[in-house]
């Protein structure tokens, strides 16, 4: 009997160890890849049509902004050639307490039917959108930021899907510009192409997960107002979501913007994006709980909660390996592909400054920032725990 204890705590010591490894791996393999590959396979066999056509809908294209001197005017020029009716379209801005010229320069444009709107006393961007929609009174609206310009038809693509009354909103995508380096951008960008093709299979499927927040555009009646900590284009997909409509992506509907220019710029914008979704999700859970959400529930999950579990993932994955590593060869080739992994990324952050365009080169940036979305993520998970509420930031433009 002893006997067949010291033996069960024995084989206890080494499948505990094993079970968390391979859960580690199964999330992380959700997390980046994973989802979307399950999603192609449902929509072999599961795929929804919307009507599209129809003439273009009463829109106002909501421009968020605070100290926008800098680019605000090329934004405004850029959404009046617009491929779209000029008494269809709407232009408006609504300034959180700027400071520099952005108010007067948005001035200059009323004559053309551009209204400003400011909010005094810096109350962050969905603080702000609450106020602006008590304006607004056009059949859809679009939510756009100042550094964010627009392909002349996305307006128009935007609208097309609300054809269909079962439309809730419609999202489109975002193109990142190269920065000097090219790196920061190159990382990101394969990270958006993933994140369009998961919206893309999320909408044959019924709806997708969440929204660009440069580009995307619902049906005014569905506005429901948000907490001003809530990350909008993520909360307000979800409320229509669980009001009974159907959120999809509208792939000709594209929009270009600059990254956050640096390695820690980006860190700090995925930080900030991590800590808001994390609230977001904890305290607005009903809306895509099983009871409320029925399969979307999956949806969100793989979407979005597998990506904020993934650092714990990668910390267990790692741990377990080292306890293992003498268990068999398998073991041992698993915690050098992990070593290899981080000495790329070490690698990659001199990486960032270097010209390169060779393999290894690219292959080093994109880990390092793999690394650093997953350190950003920790930090978002500290600042919930905190309790601290991200309603505004600077831009650094």
């Amino acid at each position: 009997m002893c006997l067949s204890w010291v033996a069960l705590q024995k084989n206890l010591v080494t499948l505990i160890p094993i079970l968390a490894f391979w859960c580690a791996v199964v999330e992380l393999t959700l997390a980046y890849g994973g989802y979307t590959a399950l999603l192609k396979l449902l929509t072999l066999v599961v795929r929804r049509r919307s009507a599209k056509g129809g003439d273009p809908r009463s829109i106002t294209l909501l421009i968020s902004a605070f100290n926008e001197q800098e680019i605000i005017a090329l934004k405004i020029e850029n959404a009046l050639a617009a491929d779209y009716p000029d008494d269809s379209l709407n232009v408006m801005v609504v300034s959180d307490g700027s400071t520099d010229d952005t108010d007067s320069i948005v001035a200059r444009f009323e004559g053309q039917g551009v209204q400003l709107l400011r909010v005094e006393g810096r109350q962050g961007k969905t603080a702000c959108l609450n106020e602006a929609l008590k304006h607004i009174n056009t059949e859809l609206v679009c939510f756009s930021d100042a550094n964010s310009l627009y392909d002349t038809g996305a307006l128009r693509a935007l609208s097309a899907p609300f054809a269909d009354p079962e439309i809730g909103f419609v999202t489109g995508h975002s193109k990142y510009v190269l920065d000097e380096s090219g790196g920061v951008s190159e990382s990101v960008g394969v990270h958006t192409r993933l994140a369009s093709v998961t919206k893309r299979l999320e909408s044959h499927l019924g709806s997708c997960v969440g929204a660009d927040g440069a580009i995307f555009a619902i049906r005014r009646a569905l506005f429901q107002p948000l907490d001003p900590g809530d990350i909008n284009d993520l909360v307000l997909p979800l409320k229509i979501v669980a009001s009974g409509s159907r959120g999809v992506l509208s792939e000709a509907a594209w929009c270009s913007e600059r990254t956050a220019g640096s390695s820690d710029g980006e860190f700090d914008r995925q930080a900030r994006i991590a800590s808001r979704t994390i609230r977001a999700l904890s305290v607005h859970r009903t809306l895509w709980g099983p009871r409320q959400a029925g399969w979307f529930t999956l949806q969100v999950f793989g979407h979005k909660v597998s990506k904020l579990l993934a650092p714990f993932a990668l910390i267990v994955a790692l741990v377990t390996n080292v306890v293992l590593v003498n268990q068999s060869v398998f073991f041992q080739a698993t915690l050098a592909l992990q070593a290899v992994g981080y000495a790329l990324a070490w690698n990659g952050r001199r990486a960032m400054i270097d010209d390169s365009t060779s393999l290894l080169s690219r292959i080093s940036r994109m880990d390092y920032m793999l690394v650093t979305v997953n350190r950003a993520v920790l930090l978002g998970w500290r600042t919930f725990v905190r309790g601290r509420k991200v309603t505004v930031w600077d831009t650094g433009r």
